[in-house]
């Protein structure tokens, strides 16, 4: 049986950015607790947002039926995401809890946190000399020695 990938799509369809974002997300989705099977990127030729779209629809398999449709706009730059329309996937006019708006590095490392893992105290951080304004919470932090705390 051939395996589904998640998030599937034709590299040669995607821009740069859209491609390392579209991999980026497919390496992710896999730790999701939903089936590849619901997920669908559309490269941005395809969509009337002139952004690509990913979304993923989850549902409720005893029921048969869709209960949440979410997913990102994303322009090479910007990922908008949210609840999105059943139907035409658009955003909602007014964000939901759910939403995310974002802007990214570009891939480049602009700060580093050094705290204590067991007890969260930091120890330093510092930034990279470019303008950091509004780049928001980091992706990823690195805890040094201990056991990272459980809360």
């Amino acid at each position: 049986m051939e395996e589904i990938p998640w998030f599937e799509c034709n590299d040669n369809d995607l821009e740069p950015a859209q491609r390392e974002f579209a991999h980026v997300l497919q390496d992710r989705a896999r730790f999701w607790p939903v089936q590849p099977i619901d997920t669908v990127l559309l490269p941005a030729e395809h969509t009337p947002y002139g952004a690509l779209l990913a979304y993923l629809d989850i549902d409720d398999p005893r029921h048969n039926c869709i209960v949440l449709t979410v997913g990102v706009h994303f322009d090479g730059a910007r990922a908008r995401g949210d609840k999105l329309h059943n139907q035409d996937f658009t955003l909602p006019s007014n964000p939901t809890p759910l939403a995310l708006d974002v802007t990214g590095s570009h891939g480049v490392v602009y700060a580093t946190r050094y705290s204590y893992a067991d007890i969260g105290t930091g120890l330093s951080q510092g930034y990279e000399p470019s303008d950091t304004f509004g780049l928001g919470q980091p992706d990823r932090v690195v805890h040094v020695r201990g056991t990272e705390a459980t809360q």
